[in-house]
């Protein structure tokens, strides 16, 4: 994911009253009731040149910064945290006159300083100030991890390092605008900074470390990520490729850099040339995963997954092009996070094959009927991908405009216009109607119904197929068919495909659904043996319950499921932290009821139980089984035809829920003697959501999959069908 910006809601629309005074920084009540309606900010800041030190002790910084403004005059509108403390502010040796306010709701206060307003072309405006600020420990970063990842919006410092996000506001600087930067920093000796730019300086003293990082274009905020690092060094193409480590690992740094360096190959020739003259693969102490301009932040364990350089470094990289090169402009909607996930994450699985693609996109459909709440937001609305429900909507929905779109066109078509959106864009803000621009530009057609059906609806178009029929002509076979909608409708081109028995000949073609109800007759020589619409699923729509596999996710999904722990109270003891966790991440409420009262609830909640070996006797309670294949018993856990001792063995399988099919139940069996073994269990399967079914053997996941469910498009011709 690209890194956050602090939501701060639309840019505030503040008149600055002319207040002729000479009243200093302390500013008067009634000077403050004077400037509740001031002049937005229009003065665009050109450069930070900012030099800080940092005291990990104290969790302080102190910092200078000379800012350079266009010499136009105006109201210059910075934020800064509630923790960042302005000691010295001039402009021409004067103290412009300036306010500082604290903003409703948010850590953040606001600071307008006053410029004089000068000629067209005229020099820049300097600013300098001087500032100092108190971090949040590391705990308290830690504290806040949900799902194993730790979106941090707050800057941290700690013995093991330093965390200074741009979204922090850990210095002053203007909400939306972008700068150039020069940053010196001066750390205690054996700890190495990474920042964005490229790495000017690195010098020790005898106490004390020496950075100073320096960016050719402008850039979206200024990140700041310290440790003691083990640092690695390649070059390619004229780009400097970095790993900055916590531990010396030749073997995985050479991965990372030959990886790196293949992406940027794959999306220079896709995209465009690369926009920076460095790339960096840092290692976090906290488990993050962030895409910087030049740089990419991953924790500690993600790091060091085997798939990781296959997979979700691709997608880091990629944001280099879209949102750390071509801004978002969030007021309308943040784009960056779907073209990211196309170009990057969908471009691989379409390079395994046509399966993997279909795959793929089914997941997304899935993810979105799991997660996504029904009141939103729209993908005109998404801004950040910090709750799962808008997670779901920014990447899932917002990833399937992107397969329609690229269908509705061509590919050839699509990738020339995806080419000349980033050079028409490349270091400006960006919104989703300059990308429908930039395409119907490109491609010729007018694009604009389609990007305001898909952007600006909440939610999708439900399908059903009803009405088959077939009936004998002289041409052969006359198949019939009907498929409904809900208000209001969507205008779609669906595939179809049919096939006929005996020869096995396949029919593909699109039909356009524009009504409500819409009705298609097909004749085919021989008679129709399987009817299917959208088969790969290629167009988004909201699936239906049956064709939706369980998953843990339709249960976690569910903001309305319960946890379930066992009655007996040691087995309840061992359970109820990982319990506890569950219900942190996905703000599940852990039920209080008993098993006898928790089985009247089936028919309105999806559960998740958590138990020991009690689970035959807690399935026959409740009346429920589990699927073909899978059976358990106190010694033994068959799966397939494979069979496993239950000793260190933990077991999470998903199954429909007999009385309601929107819901499904969980069952987490577990035979570890402690509440640790169990935590960690759980911690582990929160990484496996998507499948139907997960095995753990000593903490560690050797078998998972899904269970099968058909396209409920689909219609299998029976021999009473035909005439």
């Amino acid at each position: 994911m690209r890194k956050n910006k602090q939501d701060i809601g639309n840019p505030f629309k503040i008149i600055l009253a002319l207040i002729f005074t000479t009243l200093l920084l302390n500013t008067t009540t009634a000077q403050a009731a004077a400037t509740e309606a001031t002049m937005p900010s229009d003065a665009r800041v050109i450069s930070h040149n900012i030099s800080i030190t940092v005291n990990l002790n104290a969790r302080s910084l102190h910092g200078t910064d000379t800012i350079k403004v266009e010499g136009t005059g105006g109201s210059l509108r910075l934020l800064l945290n509630k923790n960042v403390t302005i000691t010295r502010l001039r402009s021409k040796g004067k103290r412009p006159y300036r306010v500082f306010k604290n903003i409703a709701g948010k850590p953040l206060k606001e600071l307008i300083i006053k410029l004089p307003r000068g000629p067209m072309g005229s020099k820049p405006i300097t600013i300098h100030m001087s500032f100092n600020a108190t971090m949040a420990s590391i705990k308290t970063a830690e504290r806040k991890i949900t799902r194993g990842i730790s979106y941090v919006n707050e800057g941290v410092m700690g013995r093991r390092g330093v965390f200074l996000p741009s979204s922090s506001f850990w210095y002053p600087h203007t909400e939306e605008g972008t700068a150039q930067y020069n940053l010196s920093i001066n750390m205690p000796r054996g700890y190495t900074t990474v920042s964005e730019g490229d790495w000017m300086l690195h010098m020790n003293s005898a106490d004390r470390t020496f950075d100073r990082w320096k960016t050719t274009r402008p850039v979206d905020g200024l990140d700041i990520v310290a440790s003691k690092f083990h640092v690695k060094k390649s070059s390619h193409n004229g780009i400097n490729l970095y790993t900055f480590f916590l531990k010396k690992e030749t073997k995985l740094s050479e991965t990372y850099i030959k990886k790196t360096a293949e992406y940027l190959d794959l999306y220079g020739e896709l995209f465009g040339k690369y926009p920076f003259m460095k790339f960096a693969v840092v290692e976090s102490f906290l488990p993050t995963g962030y895409g910087m301009p030049s740089f990419t932040l991953l924790g500690s364990r993600v790091l060091r997954l085997p798939f990781i350089p296959d997979t979700s470094l691709g997608h880091e990289i990629a944001h280099s092009w879209w949102g750390n090169s071509v801004y978002i402009d969030a007021s309308l909607g943040n784009w960056s996070e779907a073209l990211t996930t196309y170009t990057a994450d969908y471009l691989y699985e379409r390079k395994k094959g046509d399966k993997d693609a279909a795959e793929f996109r089914f997941k997304k459909l899935e993810g979105y009927k799991n997660f996504a709440s029904p009141d939103g937001p729209s993908l005109h609305d998404f801004v950040e991908a910090t709750e799962t429900a808008e997670r779901a909507v920014g990447y899932n929905k917002g990833i399937m405009v992107f397969v329609m779109l690229e269908d509705l066109l061509d590919s050839d078509t699509f990738n020339k216009s995806l080419k000349n959106f980033y050079e028409a864009y490349a270091f400006k803000r960006a919104t989703w109607g300059d990308i429908a621009g930039s395409f119907s530009k490109t491609s010729g057609v007018d694009l604009t119904w389609f990007f305001k059906q898909w952007l600006h609806g909440v939610g999708g178009p439900r399908l059903v197929l009803s009405g088959v029929s077939t009936k004998k002509s002289e041409q052969g076979y006359v198949t019939s068919f009907s498929i409904d909608q809900d208000e209001p409708a969507y205008t779609l081109t669906l595939p179809l495909r049919l096939s006929t028995a005996e020869d096995g000949k396949v029919i593909q073609k699109n039909l356009e659904i524009t009504q409500k109800k819409n009705d298609f007759s097909i004749t085919t020589a021989l008679p129709p043996a399987v009817l299917e619409l959208d088969p790969e699923y290629r167009v988004f729509r909201i699936l239906s319950p049956s064709e939706v596999p369980p998953s843990l996710s339709v249960v976690i999904g569910d903001k309305d499921a319960l946890i379930v722990l066992a009655d007996d109270a040691p087995e309840r003891a061992k359970f109820s932290p990982g319990a506890e966790l569950l219900s942190k991440d996905y703000e599940l409420k852990i039920s209080d009821e008993g098993k006898d009262e928790i089985k009247k609830t089936l028919e309105k909640k999806s559960l998740f139980l958590l138990c020991g070996t009690g689970i035959t006797g807690l399935m026959d309670k409740m009346e429920l089984s589990l699927p073909d294949g899978l059976s358990i018993d106190d010694n033994t856990i068959t799966l397939g035809d494979k069979t496993y001792e239950t000793a260190n063995t933990a077991l999470a399988v998903a199954i429909k829920n007999p009385y309601n099919a929107e819901k499904n139940i969980v069952f987490f069996r577990s035979k570890a003697t402690t509440s640790s073994e169990i935590l960690k269990e759980i911690k582990k399967i929160r990484f496996y959501t998507k499948y139907s079914y997960i095995l753990l053997q000593k903490g560690e996941v050797i078998e998972k999959g899904f269970l099968t469910v058909p396209n409920a498009l689909s219609y299998r011709f029976k021999a009473d069908d035909l005439p």
